[in-house]
């Protein structure tokens, strides 16, 4: 395949992909009736100077332990850009790398055990988005 043709098959399945987006995969899971419990879980920002991380911490220990499901409804992460309202490029303890880093670190174990249900974007993590097209809620 030559090179040409590599680009149009790339940017053929970036357009599948952004479709997908549009109508998210709904999985299936079976609940136990009024057994189970879900946790909304949102804002925590971390990377902000006023991220809370052992309170955060604790309380997914908490969740984890009782095996709970968690929907995150964004700002997981604080990721604010000199294009951000306010200073909080400036106040932000972690660059957005680590911030990512700390984010998938915290909810993997949920994962693994098939308990996070999913995630909203939150505006947060829109910033980046807006600033250069890259969905990274979709990444994360």
């Amino acid at each position: 395949m030559n090179y040409l043709q590599n680009v149009i098959n790339k940017s053929r399945l970036q357009e599948v992909l952004r479709s997908e987006e549009e109508k998210p995969t709904v999985d299936k899971i079976k609940l136990r009736g009024s057994q189970e419990k879900i946790v909304l879980m949102s804002d925590e920002h971390i990377g902000s100077k006023n991220y809370k991380k052992s309170l955060h911490l604790d309380f997914l220990q908490n969740v984890y332990d009782a095996g709970w499901f968690i929907i995150h409804l964004g700002d997981g992460i604080e990721h604010a850009t000199r294009f951000s309202i306010g200073s909080g490029v400036y106040d932000q303890e972690e660059i957005v790398d680590r911030q990512v880093d700390e984010f998938v670190n915290v909810y993997s174990p949920f994962v693994e055990r098939g308990k996070f249900l999913g995630m909203h974007v939150g505006n947060h993590e829109a910033r980046n988005y807006k600033d250069t097209g890259f969905n990274l809620s979709r990444h994360i």
